[in-house]
């Protein structure tokens, strides 16, 4: 089932797969007198969230698609960059040497519990700019897609990405989340403007018009 590449990083990956399907499991927990310390971190991390985020987001379950969040109207995918796979490493789905993932933002949660956030579309475009790099770390192979791991600061590096980041409070979050819908936002009024037509975004059904767009930056370069 599995072809890995780097054979050294078969154990640590066998053993990501496993913590991956088993940390959401109540049952398998239940069932297992020693608990992976990484699942335990893990779970409070996903207790606390359900409790400091804004009442305005809902929770996805799309374990295909990688959405997890919805903000209105915007689509987030939830990481964890520490486990067996090691720090500052995340897990992607690609099919066809394309990342599987609908999601607008990615949000990684880090060892020392701080979010960071950045465009989905980023990662794509690494995935597609790298296929050599990110086909050596293979995870994991199924019939509708494979798993490949990602360094995340050699994503940063290649990609030139800034993420934002952010303590997990209720206040940081629901600051951040705004501040994601704005700069949604400001990318669909330059497009409406680079295009000349009118941009629709229906997951926020609103509609952005050339000359409204115009209007819209003026008044976010004053502020």
């Amino acid at each position: 089932m599995f072809e890995i590449s780097n054979t050294a990083f078969l154990p640590e990956l066998l053993l990501e797969i496993n913590r991956a399907k088993n940390c959401r499991k109540a049952s398998f927990r239940k069932k297992m007198h020693h608990v992976d310390p990484v699942c335990l971190e893990q779970n409070s991390i996903r207790e606390l969230l359900k409790k400091i985020l804004p009442k305005e987001i809902a929770s996805i379950e799309d374990n295909h698609f990688g959405v997890d969040y919805k903000y209105r109207g915007i689509t987030i995918d939830q990481k964890f960059s520490f486990g067996a796979l090691g720090e500052n490493t995340i897990k992607i789905r690609v099919k066809k040497r394309e990342l599987i993932n609908k999601s607008e933002w990615t949000m990684i949660i880090n060892r020392n519990w701080e979010m960071e956030l950045f465009e989905t579309k980023k990662l794509a475009l690494f995935v597609k700019r790298n296929w050599g790099l990110v086909q050596k770390r293979l995870v994991e192979k199924k019939e509708a897609y494979y798993s490949y791991a990602v360094r995340v600061d050699e994503l940063y590096r290649i990609e030139e990405i800034l993420p934002i980041k952010t303590e997990i409070s209720a206040q940081e979050v629901e600051s951040t989340l705004e501040k994601l819908l704005l700069i949604s936002n400001e990318e669909n009024a330059n497009l409406a403007l680079l295009k000349e037509q009118t941009i629709i975004d229906d997951s926020r059904r609103i509609c952005f018009e050339p000359a409204l767009a115009i209007i819209a930056k003026q008044l976010l370069c004053r502020n």
